[in-house]
């Protein structure tokens, strides 16, 4: 722990991502390892449990299917004449079971396997007779349904008939060599039992034939229900073989087998290795549990071969007889894929093991090398090397936060020894511009306004001087107006003295006009007020139009609407007259099915027929009434619809009559109030111009008192100009010394480029006057 402690983040940060890499890519390989042979075992389970249940019901359709072919082949009468003459035969014979064998068998002409294409013996007899006339019905219905033998029994427990002439032809089955055989226990319940059943002995070896065999029987039962025998079958093993021997998704060494309950394997094995059709099977759990009935999955149990499989295994049924269903697997196989996959995760673990240890000390790289580069720039800085550019500020990530709040520090700092440097400087400018202030403002008390500030002051005082100057060149142009203004007032007294006398002659002149004006107005204001009567009453004759024009579309509307009552009354009466020739066509087939009853009944229904055609005449009658009905109706609803569209569209255009006359109303309505307006406007006119001529009388005196104000105007002009004089500008000194230097002429032009010397015209202007 403690070299831990003392180891370098460079070097400590790519071991503790590799470890962390390593221990991640070993836990997910050993999980997908697990997941992977636990769905392996989950899929061989759900496809056993779907092949199981397919071959289970395959069986047991093909099962059903001998049931019934057993059941029809003993309850044909085919079957139970052919038994009661074959049994009447046999009981006519001496010794039947050694003549029949001769005859059948020592004397087949056929092979063993061909026995069954010998029809009859040469001999006569009866039972050569019904022999040659039944044995190819039997032989067909054994070809065409696959079975490899029929027998037939009497009640006694004689084999009378059979297909395939086997050694156990003609032999008693209740106390002969084969009666402990499983065709002799098929038979003797076949025999306890009722008629239109079946009837099975399990699986078992069968000497006759010397092969495994399984039995079904039926009674056989004459005309009364008495059973007089029974039919036998031996079923095909070979097609149970077929049904469960499809291969597809068993893989290698995949199985699937029937065990009957002895323990002896029904069918044949798929591999070669192990039992073989008829060998008797070790204790399987999975058998013994599936002939117990039950149905379910097993994993890791010994397999028919004696090697560890997976198993699936469900019980089947057929009558009395119980037989186990096995699908199974080896274990080795199930896991191959499971194995293959381990490895490819092992192989890919190490791989990304590899891979990620490269990627984390490359990500630590990008961890550790900038805090290093940071370090020395912290060192740097610790040192008083402000100058350095402080590496990795672009980042996004802490290390970048880091590298900024160090640059950050580092400017600061500069910026603190720039403003100290600065703080100096300020000083010096500030006692400089205080020192040219101190000068300019005395010169100012001194009533001098042509001495600004010349030299320029520093940037952060610059403003300081160009306001000053601003400020001094101000006063010297508002010193300067100041005299000219009194020259001005000077002049415009004596043109306000002339001008007096002018105003009062066109103050009379203009007293007269107004008196002629106000005739006229008073004129005017009658006229107007006559055209204001006449459009008030032009107003009201359009109201009683607008008001006639919106009954008159009221009127409209209300035809509109009992248009269309019409047109819905018409609509009504089409559909009742619907309803009639609906009912017409019933009627007409009323009687129509009338006149078959009463064609049916013959001379008896004449009478109805006549009136049946007369009822079904009357009822077309009545519809093609009812249709041109219809026609008419259907051709007024149109007019009414069309009739409806034109008082519509009359609607509208009186609508558009009436919005046009009430727009005329407003119209006119509006020209009454504006030439009522126009009549109080000129009354006003008329009394404003009244007041104009008591004001021009006022006028005429107040000339007089302006003559007398033109002198006073002139005396204070004079003492304005004594008190200007105390002031220096630039316009007096340029009239005393206007051959002086530029230098010396410091008034021409202040700093900020305005000029200080101008002339303001204080007088009035000749024309002035005579415009008033």
């Amino acid at each position: 722990m403690k070299a831990i402690r003392s180891m370098k983040l460079a070097t400590k940060l790519p071991l503790a991502i590799t470890a962390f890499c390593l221990l991640v890519t070993t836990i997910q390989a050993v999980v997908a390892f697990t997941n992977a042979r636990a769905k392996s075992v989950e899929q061989a389970e759900e496809h056993f449990s779907s092949t199981i249940l397919d071959r289970r019901q395959s069986i047991q359709n093909w099962l059903e299917v001998i049931d019934s072919d057993v059941i029809t082949l003993a309850a044909s009468p085919t079957t139970r004449t052919a038994f009661q003459r074959l049994n009447s035969a046999w009981n006519t014979l001496e010794n039947p079971m050694a003549y029949l064998q001769r005859v059948y068998i020592n004397e087949n002409p056929f092979p063993s396997d061909q026995r069954a294409m010998f029809d009859k013996g040469e001999e006569t007899g009866l039972y050569n007779t019904h022999h040659g006339i039944y044995h190819d019905f039997f032989r067909k219905f054994q070809n065409s349904k696959g079975f490899h033998d029929i027998f037939l029994f009497n009640a006694e427990g004689d084999l009378i008939y059979s297909v395939q002439k086997e050694r156990d032809f003609a032999t008693n089955f209740r106390n002969g060599a084969y009666a402990e055989s499983g065709l002799s226990k098929a038979f003797r319940r076949a025999m306890e039992g009722s008629a239109g059943q079946v009837y099975v002995a399990d699986l078992s070896y069968y000497a006759a034939n010397d092969r495994m065999s399984l039995f079904v029987s039926s009674p056989i039962v004459d005309e009364t229900g008495r059973k007089i025998g029974a039919v036998g079958l031996e079923l095909p093993l070979e097609r149970l073989t077929r049904i469960i021997a499809n291969e597809r998704g068993l893989g290698k060494s995949g199985e699937i087998y029937v065990v009957s309950s002895n323990m002896r394997l029904a069918t044949e094995p798929r591999l070669k290795d192990g039992p073989k059709l008829m060998d008797v099977v070790p204790a399987l759990p999975q058998v013994e549990a599936a002939l117990d009935g039950e149905e379910r999955f097993y994993e890791n149990v010994s397999g028919l071969q004696g090697r560890p499989v997976i198993a699936y295994a469900s019980g089947l049924h057929y009558h009395n007889a119980k037989w186990a269903l096995v699908a199974e697997q080896d274990m080795a196989e199930i896991y191959a894929p499971a194995r293959q996959t381990g490895m490819v995760l092992v192989a890919f673990a190490a791989v990304s093991a590899v891979l990620l240890s490269i990627l984390g000390w490359l990500f630590a790289r990008t961890i550790t090398v900038p805090l290093a580069h940071t370090t020395e720039a912290m060192l740097d800085i610790s040192n008083g090397n402000l100058d350095i550019d402080v590496p990795d500020t672009d980042r996004k990530d802490e290390i970048g936060d880091m590298a900024s709040s160090l640059s950050e520090l580092k400017d600061k700092l500069v910026e603190a020894r720039t403003a100290n440097e600065e703080r100096a400087e300020m000083q010096r400018q500030l006692q400089n511009v205080v020192e040219s202030l101190t000068v300019g403002l005395t010169c100012l008390a001194k009533g001098d306004l042509t001495r600004p500030i010349a030299e320029p002051f520093p940037a952060a005082y610059e403003s300081l001087r160009l306001n000053f100057n601003k400020t001094l060149s101000t006063l010297n142009s508002a010193m300067s107006d100041v005299v000219a203004a009194a020259e001005s007032i000077n002049r415009g007294s004596v043109e306000i003295s002339q001008a007096s006398d002018d105003l009062s002659n066109r103050t009379e002149n203009q007293a007269a006009t107004l008196e002629e004006t106000a005739a006229a107005l008073d004129e005017l204001t009658s006229a107007v007020k006559s055209a204001a009567d006449g459009t008030k009453s032009v107003a009201e004759t359009v109201g009683q139009a607008r008001s006639e024009a919106e009954q008159t579309g009221q009127t409209m509307q209300s035809a509109v609407s009992a248009m269309t009552e019409i047109e819905k009354s018409s609509e009504h009466i089409s559909q009742i007259i619907g309803v009639i020739d609906d009912i017409a066509f019933q009627t007409n087939l009323l009687a129509l099915n009338a006149g078959v009853e009463a064609a049916r009944a013959g001379d008896a229904g004449k009478g109805f027929a006549v009136v049946a055609s007369e009822v079904r005449a009357l009822a077309q009658r009545s519809s093609e009434a009812a249709k041109e009905i219809k026609t008419l109706i259907s051709s007024s609803t149109q007019q009414v619809k069309n009739g409806v569209e034109l008082v519509g569209l009359g609607g509208k255009a009186l609508d558009g009559i009436v919005e046009r006359v009430q727009h005329i109303s407003t119209l006119t309505t509006e020209i009454a109030a504006s030439a009522e307006e126009l009549a109080n406007g000129i009354g006003e006119i008329n009394t404003g111009v009244t007041q104009l001529d008591q004001v021009t009388q006022k006028n005429a005196a107040m000339v007089e008192q302006t003559t007398a104000a033109s002198h006073l105007l002139n005396k204070d002009a004079a003492q304005l100009s004594d008190l200007v004089s105390r002031f220096v500008t630039s316009q007096s000194e340029a009239d005393l010394a206007g051959d002086l230097p530029p230098a010396v002429r410091q008034g021409e032009e202040i700093a900020d480029g305005t000029q200080t010397s101008r002339t303001i015209n204080g007088g009035a202007h000749p024309g002035v006057w005579q415009d008033f």
